[in-house]
Order: structure tokens, then sequence, then C-alpha cells
């Protein structure tokens, strides 16, 4: 009877009814309602302005960081301007003057070697082989004076055959000791330091290794050289090639330039010299930087991944447009992979708009994506690593807006690998975990972000790579072959220039995500718990390698407001989730705590009885005093009509999504197609 209460029922007041009870409360709640309704606008605004920003960022990436297309479009083939004419690099001592003990005879056989081979790719006509890239312009400064210091030689010139071209080459040997870790709580980088005048033996005694070997050569455009004694003041234009391997005999990278300086030259027309007395930088002229990077499978492999990955995406979020049907569990079938691949971008849909994902959501959220991408990201790691570096040296000394904003751009690929990360950790946890239903393990509640607004702020500390790899090379020594001849030092690729320096790498972007995920999980305790309290967020959070909460919270966003575990979803939306919950998430299994004794301690519903009974998600043996609790809870939130249907979200051990009705039946395909028609609200508790 409408009179009637039970153990198991209790009444819920209205808001009219509170606010008549107490005085003074309505404007209270009104008020705390809309700053909070603000607050949540805001929120939503600034992710959505990220989401654009980061969006941007990609495209950005995808297109001025393509080694392919940037190969293709030329502009690094500048630099082949002054060695156009020759095929090994022997041809050059008849072309360009260079002093005595700084030719390329003077240099080490690995300096000479890795000189010959990135000139001869560099001549060598549509070279399958390397990446010719265009790496930024930058205005030259007073940084950029030390540039010019290499050309104060003399240089064997005779003005009767013409205007000089000079040329110089310099060998080097990068030595480097620590890490950012052992720099930042050590005196790694103030104690026992090297100085230029040590051999190799006295830097490694000083715990220095040898990490990298380049060779420097400058050649200089003709340069019109009166036949006067007296000093000649010139601005001088040359070009610079740099070949830099990291391990002894590997395949070079190079970087190029392209520059003036103001050269001080005197001309002896008895000694036929020409001796440069002093130089400089040449105010507000440019550098044009360049690279070489080498082609190889797996920069190629790493093209056809994200590729895929991007058309991959568009396929599934062009489905998630559309209801997905609902899908039955079915004992007597078995999904053939294909078929279940298939489904991931052609699923069995109604004509029916869904709005359940958005494409941001759905890229950092799906396995199948975040999995490919990242591993396009990895493959290429080595290039856009070196690529940032580079420029980012240069950058450093004079910023371009352009080049920071590419680089940083090139920074968030970065991000899918937080994604990867925190998909691998709930994965890692779900297989030692000894968790046997869903929402017992706490740490699984922890790998989880708040908004996409949490996960673009773990990309912010992403800009500041190039800079923690110069931080962790900074203790550095170069020993140069005026020192010593360079042939019997040998670098070891283990502890070469990067790859040295890519466990503090590793640890540093780790602690960037778990320090983020951290402070989202500190700020937004009261979030977290009311989203432990539906068994639908707790499929996200527990039970699934979903790691974003947006495409929760866009269901009902003023569950928030309301602090009430029930969530109003669309059946249409609803659907759609179930479908990317089992094709583009890895779901667990975990079933719902102590399901069977829910199904003995709730009242059974007919159409006679109304009932008010709010169900705890997660009973305990006292299952009818939590349930009194969560009631009492929840009873001065909202008013709740007495015939409103609630519904659990759970998983079987098949990891196959249902949905239960307040009586915990399965609700099959043939009635749940009623609420798709109407697109009727489901109240998910």
């Amino acid at each position: 009877m409408p009179g009637r209460r039970t153990s198991n029922n209790v009444l819920v007041q209205s808001k009219s009814q509170m606010y008549a009870a107490h005085p003074g409360a309505g404007q209270g709640h009104t008020l705390y309602a809309k700053v909070s309704a603000h607050i949540q606008q805001v929120w939503i605004f600034g992710a959505y302005v990220l989401g654009i920003i980061v969006v941007v960022l990609v495209c950005i990436d995808a297109l001025f960081n393509n080694w392919a297309i940037n190969n293709f479009v030329g502009n690094g083939y500048t630099y082949l301007t002054a060695v156009a004419t020759i095929t090994s690099s022997s041809q050059l001592a008849s072309l360009y003057a260079f002093p005595k003990g700084w030719s390329l005879r003077d240099v080490s056989n690995i300096g000479a070697w890795n000189m010959n081979y990135t000139l001869a790719n560099l001549v060598t006509p549509s070279n399958p082989n390397i990446y010719l890239l265009d790496a930024g312009t930058f205005i030259m400064d007073a940084k950029f004076a030390t540039f010019c210091t290499i050309f104060k030689k003399t240089y064997p010139v005779d003005l009767a055959n013409g205007n000089p071209q000079l040329g110089v080459v310099q060998d080097a040997i990068t030595f480097l000791r620590g890490n950012a870790f052992t720099i930042a709580f050590t005196d790694e980088s103030t104690a026992n330091l090297a100085n230029g005048s040590m051999g190799h033996r006295q830097l490694g005694a000083l715990g220095y290794t040898p990490t990298r070997q380049q060779t420097d050569m400058r050649l200089t455009e003709p340069i019109p050289v009166k036949n006067v004694s007296t000093p000649q003041v010139l601005n001088v234009s040359f070009y610079r090639y740099q070949p830099k391997c990291f391990c002894t005999g590997c395949v070079p990278i190079a970087s190029f330039g392209y520059a003036s300086c103001e050269l001080t030259m005197v001309y002896n027309t008895t000694a036929k010299t020409l001796k440069i007395t002093n130089t400089t930088h040449v105010e507000g002229a440019t550098w044009s930087n360049g690279l070489m990077l080498q082609q190889s499978v797996f920069s190629l492999f790493s093209n056809y991944l994200k590729c895929i990955a991007l058309l991959f995406a568009l396929g599934g979020y062009i489905a998630s447009r559309r209801t997905i049907q609902w899908q039955d569990a079915d004992v007597h079938s078995i999904q053939s992979v294909l078929r279940g691949l298939v489904k991931t971008v052609l699923p069995e849909k109604y004509p029916y708009v869904s709005n359940a994902l958005r494409f941001d959501m759905f890229c950092y959220n799906s396995d199948i994506f975040v999995l490919l991408y990242t591993a396009g990201v990895i493959f290429d790691m080595g290039h856009g690593i070196m690529f940032i570096r580079e420029v980012n040296w240069f950058n450093q000394l004079n910023a371009d807006p352009w080049m920071s904003i590419q680089t940083f751009a090139l920074s968030t690929r970065l991000l899918w690998l937080n994604c990867a990360f925190l998909k691998a950790l709930k994965v890692l946890v779900n297989l030692v975990s000894s968790a046997s239903y869903c929402g017992e393990s706490k740490l699984m509640g922890l790998c989880n972000f708040t908004s996409v607004t949490s996960l673009y702020l773990s990309a912010v500390l992403l800009f500041y790579v190039p800079a923690f790899i110069e931080y962790n090379n900074s203790t550095r020594q170069d020993l140069t072959m005026a020192v010593q001849k360079l042939d019997g030092v040998f670098i070891n690729f283990y502890s070469s220039f990067y790859i040295r320096v890519s466990g503090a790498i590793a640890g540093g972007l780790i602690l960037n995500i778990l320090l983020v995920v951290g402070l989202d999980q500190l700020l937004n305790r009261s979030f977290w718990k009311l989203m432990a309290t539906n068994s639908l967020a707790r499929q996200a959070m527990y039970n699934s390698t979903s790691i974003l909460m947006d495409y929760i919270t866009d269901i009902d966003p003023p569950m928030l407001q309301r602090s009430m575990a029930i969530m109003r979803c669309k059946a249409r939306r609803l659907c759609t989730l179930q479908w990317f919950f089992m094709s583009h998430l890895t779901t667990f299994g975990l079933p719902e705590k102590e399901l069977r004794n829910k199904r003995q301690n709730v009242p059974q519903h007919n159409a006679t009885i109304n009932s008010t009974t709010l169900v705890s998600p997660s009973n305990t043996a006292d299952g009818h005093d939590r349930l009194q609790s969560v009631n009492d809870r929840f009873a001065s939130a909202i008013e709740k009509p007495n015939t409103e249907d609630r519904h659990l979200v759970v998983q079987d051990k098949a990891h196959h999504i249902h949905l239960l009705d307040a009586d915990l039946h399965d609700v099959k395909t043939l009635m749940f197609n009623i609420k798709i028609l109407k697109n009727t609200d489901v109240s998910i508790y």
C-alpha cells in the first residue's frame, strides 16, 4: 500500500519539505549549487581550450615533424651547395685552403670516415638512406660569437688563383659525467672538474666517460681578399658540416649550418698566407640550421603505425557517433580475433545519434589507439630526441617562436607514453593484485585522471624535456685533437650521449605522471569517493584500462552537484559505452562485491509496489545497515520518483558488460530495445 513502510524501504523527503523544516537551508544550498555549476562550467571550458591546443600541437607534429615530409619539401638540401661538385671528402683539399694541422688529413680515422660518409650521402641524388631536414633559422647575437673563433688561423693562399675559399676542421670527443639525479643531489657538477688540457686517461680517472665523437668542418664562400698588407675586415659567409657518432664506427647523424662571420685578416704576399687575426659574429645575421638523420625500418614502421592508428581512431570515433546495438552474452558462440577487430570500427548499430564519446577522449582512452600510436612514437623516439636536442641547443641561445612551438609539439608525443604507462600500470596491478571484486584494489583506483585537463597538465612538464637532456649532460669536457690523437679513444654505445641518460629521462617521465596523478587524486578526493559509489564509474576506475573519467561524468553532470551516486544515462549512450568497454578497453572481469547477497537482500518489485530503496554498490555482511546508511546519506540530496527503476552495470567472468535491473536480473536486448527506441533514462547506481 502507498502509506506502508517496510524495513527495507525509506521515504525520501522532497527539497521543499527539507527547506520548510530548516529555514535558510534552501538559500545556502542554492548558492552552493550556483557556485559549483560555475566552477564546473569553467573547468569544462578550460578542458575544451586545452584540448584544442593539444589537437593543434598534434597536427603541427604530424605535418612539420614528419621527417619524410620535411625531406620531401627539400629545404635541407641547401647545405649541399658547398660540396655539390665533389664525390668524396678527399677532393676538398683542391677546392679549399686548410691551415696546417687543421685539415681532414689531421683528424682521427673515425672522424675522417664520419665526414666522408656524411658528404658522400649528402651529394647522392634522391638518397633513400637519409633524411635531409630543415631545422630552423635563428638570429645571431653575442651568444653566437664563439661560433667564429675556429677561423682564427693562418691559411695558405695564393691570390693569383682568384678569391680564396677557406676550410677548417676540428675533431673532438665529448666526455660526460653524472646524470640529473647525481648532479642535483651530489657535488657532481662542482667537485673534481676536468679542464681542456687533460687527456682521456685523466678524464677517466675523474669519472668522465666518452659519449660522442664530432667532426666540425667549416667551408667559406669565395672571399674578395685584396692584395694589400693592411688588415681587411670582411663579412664572410660559410657552411658548417658536423657529423656526430654515438659509438665508435656507428653510422653518424650530422648537423649543418649556414651563417656569416666578421673576419679581420692580413694577407702576406711573400709567404702567400692569409692570417685571420680576429673574429666575431655579424649582429642580426641568421644561422640556418639543418640536420641529417638516417632512414631506417624503424622510422618507416613508425609512420605506418601512426597512420594506422589515426585511421583506426577516425573509424572508431565515427562508429561511436551512432547507437551501437546492445550485446547480450552468448556462451555458445566464440568470437574470432578478426571479428573482434572488425567490430571496433564496424559494429552493428542503430541509425540513432549518440554523443557518448569525444574524439580526444576516444584517442586517450582506446587501448588499440594508445598502443599503436605509442609504438609509433617509441620506434621514432631516437630521431625525435635528437631533433629536439639539436634544435633546442640553438633555441636556447636565441629562441625562435616557431621552433619553440615545433619542439613543444614534438614533445607532446610523450603524452601518449603517459597514457600507455597508466594503462600498463592498471594491467600490472590487475595481474599481481589479489582483488576478488570490483573496487577492492585501492591502488587500481589511483591510476585514473579526473579529466583530460589533468592529462594535459602532465604535458606541461614535457616541454622541459630538451632542457632536462642538457641538464643531464651538463658536466662536460671536450677532448680535442689538439690535445691528443683520438684514434685510441673508443665510445661504448651503452655509455653514449643519449643512452646514458635514458634512465634518468624515463625516471623523470614516470615521476611526472605519478606526480600529476597523485595531485589529481589528492585534490579531488570527494569526486573519487562519489565515483566509487556508482557501478558504471567503478567499471571505468577499477575494472578496465580506462584512465579518464570525462566520458563518465559527461553522462549526468548534475550528478556531481547532487553529490548522489545515482547516474541517469540515456539508453542510446549506454549502448555505445558498452561497445567501447568491450571493444576498445581491456576489462578485468571482476564481479560486484557479494552480488548474490544483494540479490537476496533486494525486495522483489512489481507494478503494485512502490519502492524508494537505494541499494549500496558495495554491501557487506550487514547488508541492511549499510542499505539504511546509504538511504540516510542521500535522502537530503534529491527527490526521486517512487517508480524509478535502478540498474547496476557489472561484468561477468567472461569480461562481458551486463546491465542488471532492480531485481538483479540481466536486461536482455529485446527489453532494452524499447528503451533505445524512446531513448529513455537508465538510472545506474
